[in-house]
């Protein structure tokens, strides 16, 4: 009478439930038990002085044929609850704008994709009936790359819809920002060490090449 769904409107589970007589007449009674389902929580902290991180978004990733991904951001006290997750593996990944994006635990994860595919470290997390406490995180601020993108007359870039983006050593656009009105841009959440910067346009009919520095 009670057979909990890892999948909304339990979606191909639906055969797992009891099957019931139906009488010829009258009336068939029963109950059901609504279960609430799994949170997982814990604490965003700064690394190196121990600080609360507000405004960080935490995502549950989903490790599995069923996508789903539930999230939540921290209060001022650095504090997140995720409701509403299905039991089942997860891959809990923090992302900020001021500090390094990392999976638990503690893994540097700088991605503008897929953390589940693109990065490798995290620990894959089961959750139960009765959720996950204590999934804290101590994330390390970000370095800063900013500067400006105009063209030969002089015009700002932001006419020419281009994005700014580091480039990660094996060729993959890691991190983007688009550029301002006054032709600037500031690239935040970046891992220290070496980077490539590239300005190009997601649209083939842009009038710019695609370029490196």
């Amino acid at each position: 009478p009670a057979v909990l769904c890892s999948a909304e409107n339990c979606a191909g589970q639906l055969i797992a439930g009891g099957l019931l007589q139906m009488p010829a007449g009258g009336t068939l009674s029963l109950s059901m038990q609504a279960t609430i389902r799994p949170r997982v929580s814990g604490r965003i902290r700064d690394a190196v002085n121990g600080s609360p991180l507000a405004n960080v978004e935490v995502r549950a990733l989903s490790v599995g044929a069923y996508f789903y991904t539930p999230s939540a951001y921290t209060g001022a006290d650095g504090s997140y609850l995720i409701e509403r997750v299905y039991p089942g593996n997860y891959i809990v990944h923090a992302r900020s704008a001021s500090h390094i994006d990392e999976l638990y635990p503690n893994v540097p994860c700088q991605t503008v994709n897929s953390p589940v595919t693109d990065c490798s470290g995290g620990t894959i997390l089961n959750v139960t009936a009765s959720g996950l406490q204590e999934i804290d995180f101590d994330l390390d601020a970000s370095a800063v790359i900013e500067g400006s993108v105009f063209t030969a007359d002089g015009a700002s870039a932001n006419q020419l819809s281009v994005t700014v983006g580091r480039v990660a050593p094996d060729g993959s656009v890691r991190v983007t920002t688009g550029v301002g009105m006054d032709g600037r841009f500031r690239l935040t959440d970046l891992i220290s060490g070496e980077a490539r910067i590239g300005a190009f346009t997601y649209n083939s009919f842009d009038q710019i090449f695609p370029t490196l520095y």
